[in-house]
C-alpha cells in the first residue's frame, strides 16, 4: 500500500513552528516508545464548527435525511502555531495558579510546556515513521488553517456538486479540517492531519518520533517559580531530553532605577 506527506499552504519550511503541549502529555511524548506524537479525532475538539462536517444532516429530495459523518474518511490532527510570542495563547493552553505557601503550580495538569519545531522536522519525522510501516497506507497532510466565514456554504456546494462519498474521503476530507472562523485568527494554526484507512476506529493515532531531533528548543511556562521550573527541566532531562530549554523572563519581578537629579523631597 502507498504513504505520504503532502503539503497544504506551507512554503516556508524552515519556518518555527510551536505547540504547547499540556505538561503531562509532553512527558508522555518524551516517554512512550522513546518519543512520540499523539493525534486526535476531530470530534474532541470545543469549536464545533472545527469539525462542521459531524454536524451536517443531508437531506435527499424525498425527504429522507442522513448524517454526512457516516461517509467521512477516519481523520486524526494534531495542531500547532506559526504564532511563537503570544501571550493569549500562552494563557489559553497553560494554567498556573500559586499556593500562597509554597508558591507551587496547584493545577499542574493545566500546565503547559511550549515546544518549536519546523515543518520540515515535522515531515522528516513522519516520513521516518511510515517508512517502517509500509503496508499502512495512511496520509499526512501537514496544512495550514485559513480563517473565514463562508466555509460552511463553500461544503455545502461542494456536497452538492460531487455527493457525499466523494466529499468525505482524500484531499475534500482534509479540506474540511483546514477552515476556522476568523475569531481565531490570533491562533496562526497548522495542523498535523492523518488519513487513516477506513478499519481505523481508535481514539488517537500516535507516530514515534525521536523529541531530540524534533524539538529545536522546549520552554516551560515563566510564571512558575524558578524553584519549580528546575524542577521539571530536570524531569526533562531524565526523560532523556537533551535539546535547549528556554527560559522567558518577561514575567520576572524587575526594579528599574531611575537617576534623579534632585533629591524627590524637593
Amino acid at each position: 500500500m502507498t504513504t505520504a506527506v503532502k503539503l497544504r499552504g506551507l512554503p516556508d519550511l524552515d519556518r518555527p513552528l510551536y505547540r504547547i503541549f499540556p505538561l503531562w502529555f509532553f512527558e508522555d511524548a518524551l516517554r512512550v516508545n522513546g518519543g512520540r506524537l499523539v493525534l486526535v479525532r476531530p470530534q474532541v475538539w470545543e469549536d464545533p464548527f472545527e469539525h462542521v462536517y459531524a454536524s451536517i444532516q443531508m437531506q435527499g429530495p424525498n425527504g429522507q435525511q442522513k448524517q454526512l459523518v457516516e461517509y467521512l474518511q477516519p481523520a486524526y490532527a494534531q495542531c500547532w502555531s506559526l504564532e511563537g510570542d503570544s501571550d493569549a495563547l500562552l494563557r489559553a493552553y497553560s494554567r498556573v495558579t500559586k499556593d500562597a505557601a509554597t508558591q507551587r503550580n496547584v493545577e499542574p495538569r493545566y500546565e503547559g510546556v511550549k515546544v518549536r519545531t519546523t515543518p520540515r522536522k515535522i515531515i522528516q519525522a513522519v516520513e521516518l515513521w511510515l517508512a517502517k510501516k509500509p503496508s499502512l497506507g495512511w496520509s499526512f497532510y501537514p496544512a495550514a488553517i485559513e480563517y473565514r466565514d463562508d466555509f460552511l456554504q463553500r461544503f455545502a456546494n461542494r456536497l452538492a456538486k460531487i455527493g457525499p462519498v466523494e466529499l468525505g474521503q482524500g484531499d475534500d476530507r482534509v479540506d474540511s479540517l483546514l477552515f476556522k472562523r476568523p475569531a481565531f485568527r490570533h491562533e496562526s494554526e497548522v495542523r498535523l492531519i492523518c488519513l487513516a484507512d477506513s478499519k481505523t476506529n481508535s481514539e488517537i493515532v500516535s507516530v514515534d518520533v525521536d523529541p531530540n531531533q524534533l524539538f529545536d528548543e522546549i520552554q516551560f511556562d515563566p510564571r512558575l517559580a524558578s524553584f519549580e521550573r528546575k524542577e521539571r527541566e530536570r524531569l526533562a532531562r531524565s526523560l532523556g531530553y537533551t535539546g535547549p530549554i528556554k527560559e522567558d523572563g518577561r514575567y520576572h519581578k524587575t526594579f528599574f532605577l531611575v537617576p534623579l537629579s534632585k533629591p524627590w523631597f524637593e
